[in-house]
């Protein structure tokens, strides 16, 4: 019988993404739509084994190091691949649907998920088009922001994507719940943001 980690990737990958709350008066964008009150950061790398034609857009992460825990391996990729100095950073809670369309990572194939607690301040990112920045498989009516701030490896940007636009942003199908975990978190996030405000108030 064909097991699921006998495709493609052999071991759980550790990745993890920030994100940004995207103001109701943005250009181009829908706030009402939950799927675009964020944006999530991602990477622009070589992936040959998806195209040749230039770097695509990824999810920051990589395997871990021997006796590494995910969180650390997670957190240590991040740092290298993004410049992005954090804070803390939380495992996203995915159910099965979302575990399943990532690998089963109970079979040692997948990604486990990580998402960094505090939002990066929507003022640091600048509107960019994929094409203009040399991006392939990323068509140009993905809504895309750089962060001119944060550099990773290599002097790559960083940059940040709609979970709206994720399908047609990201051509790795194995990080789409990446986005969907960062998207997850942020709402968390925002709950509490907003109940500590009325508790405060009281």
């Amino acid at each position: 019988m064909l097991q699921p980690h006998s495709i493609g990737q052999k071991k759980a990958g550790e990745v993890q993404t920030a994100f940004s709350w995207v103001p109701d008066n943005t250009e181009d964008v829908d706030t009402s739509n939950p799927m675009e009150q964020i944006a999530v950061a991602v990477v622009a790398e070589p992936r040959k084994n998806i195209t040749s034609d230039g770097p695509v857009l990824c999810v920051a992460g990589g395997f871990s190091h021997p006796e590494e825990a995910p969180g650390e391996a997670a957190n240590r990729e991040y740092k290298q691949e993004t410049g992005h100095d954090i804070g803390n950073a939380s495992r996203a809670q995915l159910n099965g649907n979302e575990i399943t369309c990532n690998r089963n990572i109970d079979f040692g194939a997948g990604n486990h998920v990580f998402v960094v607690d505090e939002p990066v301040p929507f003022d640091m990112l600048e509107r960019v088009t994929p094409s203009e920045e040399g991006i392939a498989m990323c068509p140009d009516s993905v809504r895309l922001w750089k962060c001119p701030t944060l550099a990773g490896k290599g002097e790559r940007p960083v940059y940040f994507i709609l979970p709206e636009d994720a399908l047609d942003a990201v051509p790795d199908a194995l990080q789409h719940s990446s986005v969907i975990g960062a998207l997850k978190h942020s709402r968390n996030r925002l709950k509490e943001h907003v109940e500590g405000m009325y508790n405060a108030s009281l």
